[in-house]
């Protein structure tokens, strides 16, 4: 498996059925965002991350879940508002 294989079964389990693995697979990912290097972050971002987190705050009712996933969001953020300066 190379390393998108691994981010895209990540992926899957965010939009799991169980809450559990969905919330799981949610903390790996936003704990990605906040120690990556714009090139990590960008890979993320092409496999459709935005997309994924987007899908999670429509149907998630994890409140911490839901925190987690702003979290990340923001470091994405930042880290393409830096990219831009």
């Amino acid at each position: 498996m190379n390393e998108n294989s691994y981010i895209e079964s990540l992926f899957k389990c965010i939009l799991s059925d169980s809450e559990e693995i969905s919330r799981e697979a949610t903390w790996v990912i936003s704990n990605c965002t906040s120690q990556a290097n714009p090139q990590d972050i960008l890979r993320l971002v092409e496999l459709n991350v935005l997309e994924i987190y987007s899908q999670m705050l429509k149907t998630s009712q994890d409140s911490k879940t839901l925190a987690v996933i702003l979290e990340s969001l923001k470091h994405i953020l930042e880290c393409g508002n830096k990219d831009y300066k």
